[in-house]
């Protein structure tokens, strides 16, 4: 556990070290996690993770996150791709997402868009739009 991760290919580091940015922590920037990281403090800027990133009750994002995982138990506010999304009770999720797996806990906010991450459902999608204008 640390506070930054150095860089390390071992897979089976990666699934059990974390990278943990504490409350009263604010941090602004880029960011490229290899290890999961919990959130309890202040974070903005872009944000990519091979693994999950957890945004614990208190814990604050804003901007973009793409990520294998996002928990979201505290806020995020921006734009999210990942493979699942997950948010907890009294979670609270603004922005536009893209994901293969979405649950909301009953008491959770989710105020935005969501569409399914498959690049067919998208093309097929955008034939419907096409095909929408084309009739009207």
């Amino acid at each position: 556990m640390g506070l930054i991760n150095k860089r390390n290919d071992d897979n089976a580091k990666q699934n059990t070290e974390a990278t943990i940015i504490t409350s009263g922590v604010t941090i602004d920037g880029v960011f490229d996690f290899i290890a999961k990281v919990h959130v309890y403090g202040q974070l903005s800027g872009k944000m990519k993770s091979s693994n999950a990133i957890v945004i614990g009750r208190g814990g604050v994002i804003k901007g973009n996150i793409e990520a294998k995982t996002l928990i979201v138990n505290g806020s995020f506010e921006g734009n999210a791709e990942c493979d699942s999304i997950y948010i907890l009770e009294g979670g609270v999720l603004i922005g536009n997402i893209s994901s293969e797996e979405l649950m909301i806990e009953k008491n959770a906010h989710f105020e935005g868009e969501s569409r399914r991450k498959n690049n067919n459902a998208r093309i097929e999608y955008k034939q419907q739009e096409e095909e929408i204008e084309e009739d009207n």
